[in-house]
């Protein structure tokens, strides 16, 4: 009778220790048997639902990544300084990645000589843009991160690209095939090599008709004041899409390497195609050859971007890392950014202040636009099967 006492007693314990578990760790997904299921709809597309809980990271310090790096020629703390009061007052922390001086990089080293601009200040640019990037996708390898993003020092962004990643990291789950309502590993997904949310043009991967649609975003800059420059960039208005409207999908070629992020199978990808390559391009164009041609290396990408190149008032050759500071310089009366609305650069002073931005005209670099009503609305198209 003892014994069976025992028995019960212990059963009852560990019943409770279970329930109560379940309660205190309630984002542990419930298993549920098959039987028990909704059988899914023709178009998964219109019951999709990213996992709430994994959207949460994204609004950490590290925007949902394991690390965020920023690229920096450490004789140009200025730039750092800048970088870091925005990066501090959006709430995110990076870590330097220094620049490379192409001079420094020698023949030998290199994939290919083949290609490489004659001019010499034009060549040391290329290599040492190219040599940083690469010690990023090996700086991946190195620390095994599973995600990491890196950025420019002059990037610029949005005071609101928090909330931007949320809806980013919705669409590149939907992109990758995240079964509804299913916690990945990374709030972005777990099926991709490149995430490119900064660059300076951007095409859809031919013949994919998936597409993750912000519309009604009052952080999306009209056609009329976005600056792209391929020839063949998105086009939202021959998508048949409202001017306030961003995609997110799967991504082609693209330019420019304001930030992007990868995955730690990107890093590898990267690493390897980058060292074979028999002709030399820059890296945002071999990025871009990568993301469109090479099958297995899976790009996704956000028009548009979240994040471009600031141009800082004062004198502009302290734009470029290249120029001989001492040679004649014009002088840029007001600082601007390409396709970022409310820009975190610009708003540094009211940011600083504690102020908090009512109204979005007086914090916009295009008060001109038409006013959003509402929130942001999300909507999927065409998913396809994994």
């Amino acid at each position: 009778m003892a014994r069976y006492t025992r028995a019960v007693f212990i059963t009852l314990l560990l019943f409770i220790l279970v329930t109560y578990s379940s309660f205190r760790f309630g984002d542990v997904e419930p298993r549920i048997p098959h039987f028990y299921t909704q059988q899914p709809k023709q178009d998964p597309a219109l019951e999709f639902k990213a996992h709430t809980g994994g959207l949460k990271d994204v609004q950490n310090a590290t925007l949902g990544f394991q690390k965020i790096f920023v690229v920096n020629l450490p004789e140009r703390p200025d730039k750092l300084d800048a970088f870091s009061l925005a990066a501090s007052l959006t709430g995110f922390r990076t870590e330097v990645l220094p620049g490379v001086k192409g001079e420094t990089v020698m023949n030998k080293t290199l994939p290919t000589l083949n290609g490489l601009p004659e001019k010499k200040k034009e060549r040391n640019n290329v290599i040492g843009c190219w040599r940083a990037h690469m010690n990023f996708a090996r700086r991946v390898l190195n620390e095994n991160l599973r995600t990491a993003l890196v950025m420019e020092d002059d990037a610029d962004w949005d005071i609101n690209l928090k909330n931007q990643m949320v809806l980013l990291a919705q669409g590149t789950q939907y992109i990758t095939g995240v079964p509804s309502g299913t916690r990945p590993m990374s709030p972005y997904g777990d099926d991709w090599d490149l995430l490119w949310i900064g660059h300076c043009s951007s095409t859809i991967q031919s013949g994919d008709q998936r597409r993750f649609i912000i519309e009604n975003d009052n952080t999306v800059a009209i056609p009329e004041h976005r600056v792209n420059f391929l020839e063949n960039a998105i086009n939202t208005t021959k998508e048949g899409l409202d001017p306030r409207t961003r995609l997110v999908y799967q991504a082609g070629e693209g330019l420019c390497t304001y930030s992007y992020a990868l995955s730690n199978r990107g890093a590898q990808k990267m690493l390897m195609h980058q060292s074979l390559m028999k002709k030399w391009v820059p890296i945002d164009l071999g990025l871009g050859v990568m993301c469109k041609e090479e099958k297995n290396f899976k790009c996704l990408g956000v028009f548009p971007q979240l994040v471009d190149s600031h141009k800082g008032a004062g004198e502009t050759n302290k734009d470029s890392d290249i120029l001989d500071p001492s040679a004649k310089s014009e002088v840029r009366e007001k600082g601007y950014t390409f396709n970022i609305v409310h820009s975190t650069r610009l708003n540094m002073d009211k940011l600083i202040r504690g102020e908090k931005p009512v109204d979005s005209e007086d914090w916009s670099q295009f008060p001109d636009q038409p006013p959003v009503e509402g929130p942001a609305r999300t909507r999927t198209m065409n998913r396809q099967k994994r």
